[in-house]
């Protein structure tokens, strides 16, 4: 069993942290981002198991004033495959920061921004990958104000360029208070094209094909000037067959006309 030495606040429970760990593993989880550092006990779970992936964890959240911080949980559970982020702000800073990313991801998290989480998945589905997961924590808390991801949860039906499949996985605080995790599983959909684009793909040459075709345009180039000699080589041989073809035509010519002459006179006698 996974031994994690946590001494702050936890954002998740053991039972989910577990969850969280087995999915990555499971799936070969290699690039994970997480909004909602806190303490950094659910980021420990996701970095424990995706080492074991060589991969890495990078997550963001609020600079808050916890004691100890993710930066000495961190330390203390030698977590090496974890890059942090705190911003000093509101949600705009946050997701300023955000859009900075350049990459994408096998598996989000988000455990932060409750109240802006639409705005906040706007963004985030572009860092998806053509098969990636997005986990949403506290889906099955009570709506409120500040906790606006059940209604925001239940309003996801399509995202476009992906088909996506949904899950919910109850789960429960120390105090039995429901959380839960809400997955979405997004796999990208190939856009269709029209038939003058695939028209277009269809004949447009490859990079192999443009090369055959100079080495091509190259040879009869260099096969003109030869050519060219070669018509004017045979030109006078060819120029001597029409007058022997001719003079034999006029020579037979006559010998007909001769021979009706022949029988022009038998006749007349």
């Amino acid at each position: 069993m996974l031994n994690l030495n946590f001494t702050s606040f936890k954002n998740i429970t053991f039972d989910e942290g577990k969850i969280l760990y087995d999915f990555v593993l499971k799936n070969k989880i290699q690039s994970i981002l997480e909004i909602g550092t806190y303490a950094g006990y659910c980021t420990i779970w996701l970095a424990k198991a995706c080492e074991q992936n060589r991969g890495n964890v990078y997550t963001i959240d609020y600079r808050r004033n916890l004691n100890p911080d993710s930066s000495i949980m961190f330390k203390i559970n030698k977590i090496s495959n974890v890059f942090c982020k705190k911003v000093d702000g509101d949600f705009n800073i946050l997701l300023g920061e955000l859009k900075k990313i350049d990459k994408k991801f096998d598996l989000i998290i988000v455990d932060e921004c409750h109240e802006n989480i639409s705005n906040l998945f706007t963004l985030i589905k572009n860092y998806c990958n053509d098969h990636s997961y997005i986990f949403f924590h506290d889906i099955m808390c009570k709506p409120s104000e500040y906790m606006k991801t059940p209604d925001f949860w239940n309003s996801i039906n399509n995202i476009n360029g992906f088909n996506i499949q949904k899950n919910e996985i109850a789960t429960y605080d120390e105090k039995e208070n429901i959380n839960g995790f809400g997955i979405l599983e997004l796999t990208k959909v190939e856009e269709k094209k029209t038939p003058t684009e695939e028209k277009e793909v269809i004949t447009k040459p490859t990079i192999q094909e443009k090369k055959e075709i100079e080495d091509m345009e190259e040879a009869i180039k260099e096969a003109k000037p030869i050519i060219t000699q070669e018509i004017k080589n045979i030109e006078p041989i060819v120029q001597e067959e029409k007058t022997i073809i001719n003079e034999k035509d006029s020579k037979e010519e006559k010998i007909t006309q001769e021979k009706k002459n022949q029988k022009r006179k038998k006749s007349d006698t």
